[in-house]
């Protein structure tokens, strides 16, 4: 996955971190896989087991200028999404990989996490203003043939 800078100026933008892809806090990155044949949905998120997370820190946020692009879910910088990572098809077919990143959220509380965030509030908030507001979709189909 690859997040890139279109615009004409320059931005931030967030990878993904705990509470991102069970909706816990923002920025959101849920995914879901579809059986397209039946169009069950076969893999998705798991509900939350903790509501805690941690806070924010700028390191969590990368700067783009126009044109670059960055992976949200680069390993060993931010955590991957579980369900595209740890989803194994069961049988032949299409499945269609659905991502909806959204960065909506004006709230600073709905992002900064539930503990710890007052270390990086100083830092973190003034850069949550250069996150653009967007939610998107994005699919892949794959064909799985054995």
């Amino acid at each position: 996955m690859r997040v890139r800078n279109t615009s004409a100026g320059e931005l931030w933008f967030p990878g993904v971190v705990d509470g991102s892809e069970t909706a816990s806090r923002y920025p959101h990155y849920l995914p879901s896989i579809r059986f397209v044949p039946t169009g069950d949905v076969v893999a998705e998120p798991l509900p939350a087991e903790d509501p805690l997370t941690g806070p924010l820190r700028p390191t969590d946020l990368q700067r783009l200028a126009p044109g670059e692009e960055f992976d949200p879910a680069e390993p060993g910088r931010f955590l991957p999404l579980s369900t595209f990572a740890n989803h194994r098809p069961s049988r032949p077919g299409i499945y269609r990989y659905i991502l909806t990143v959204d960065t909506t959220g004006e709230n600073p509380a709905t992002w900064v996490g539930t503990f710890g965030h007052q270390a990086y509030a100083g830092e973190i908030l003034p850069l949550l203003t250069k996150v653009p507001r967007v939610r998107t979709t994005a699919t892949l189909d794959l064909e799985v043939t054995e």
